[in-house]
């Protein structure tokens, strides 16, 4: 008599010999995808090198980090804007850069249109999902302003940016009103820092101090793109908006655009000396190896 499918014991044998196979092949279909995010990731960094490169060019120093005047009115401020808004024609983004009006600051009721657009370059595959941030009923435009995971190392110090800061001229490349050149870079290009990852907690404190309950506080790329390597990287220490750290989703450390525009991983387990004599313009530091 021709016998009719499994029994039930080579059934579960079958069953066993699958689930030990999708063991085996999970955790390299896992390392495939962090690899391709890695790789994505690092594409995106030289892109915003290259465009940084191109923009130094053409104004003839690099982008600010951010345009904040700290003596002068709001309304008569460099806009607030980030490097990230400065570089779009060179991100190939001259459509987004023409919405946005740049003799108005970032937070202006006329530029919620424009804000909101995501740029896909400024995003890391590895980070979570992409949201926009919002904040208080006293920034018009500030509903849904499109995040980004890459930002400018400003400084060593213990804020990027605030009126609170120990000094607005940070000892970065790109920092407030900065108008770096390549001359300026006396450490090196190829040991100092220039653009990094970072993505902030969403339910960040600072959003504590504004008495906003329902906002979301993030890095964007229209503005406050500007971080610290005073809280070393991947460390909750510098978990809050102007107190801004370097955060990464990637395994170990986090990926950095360096003044020369070559990119590469950077350990989290770098000491705080080093890392900020990376992030140091003229410092005069000799770097070993890190």
């Amino acid at each position: 008599m021709r016998r009719q499918g499994f029994t039930l014991i080579e059934l579960l044998v079958s069953i066993a010999i699958i689930a030990v196979l999708v063991s085996l092949l999970l955790p390299a279909v896992q390392q495939a995808r962090e690899a391709a995010r890695l790789s994505q990731c690092k594409n995106n960094l030289k892109q915003i090198g290259l465009a940084i490169h191109n923009y130094h060019d053409q104004h003839g120093a690099f982008p600010y980090a951010v345009g904040v005047d700290p003596i002068s009115p709001i309304a008569e401020r460099g806009g607030n804007w980030a490097w990230s808004a400065l570089i779009l024609p060179q991100m190939e983004q001259s459509n987004l850069h023409d919405q946005l009006n740049f003799s108005h600051s970032w937070n202006h009721a006329d530029q919620e249109k424009g804000v909101s657009n995501y740029v896909a370059s400024y995003l890391c595959p590895a980070a979570p999902g992409p949201g926009r941030v919002k904040g208080p009923a006293a920034y018009p435009a500030l509903h849904a302003i499109a995040e980004s995971n890459y930002v400018a190392i400003a400084t060593t110090r213990d804020r990027a940016f605030h009126t609170m800061a120990h000094d607005w001229s940070g000892d970065g490349v790109m920092f407030n009103l900065s108008m770096t050149r390549f001359g300026d870079v006396i450490d090196g290009t190829s040991s100092t820092l220039l653009v990094g990852e970072s993505d902030l907690d969403q339910e960040d404190a600072w959003k504590v101090s504004t008495g906003c309950a329902n906002c979301l506080m993030a890095k964007s790329w229209c503005c406050v793109a500007s971080a610290t390597t005073a809280y070393g990287i991947n460390s909750v220490a510098g978990n809050e908006l102007d107190r801004a750290g370097l955060q990464s989703h990637h395994n170990g450390g986090a990926q950095f655009a360096f003044v020369d525009g070559h990119v590469a991983m950077v350990s989290e387990n770098i000491s705080q000396e080093i890392l900020d004599a990376l992030a140091t313009r003229a410092g005069g530091e000799v770097i070993g190896e890190y």
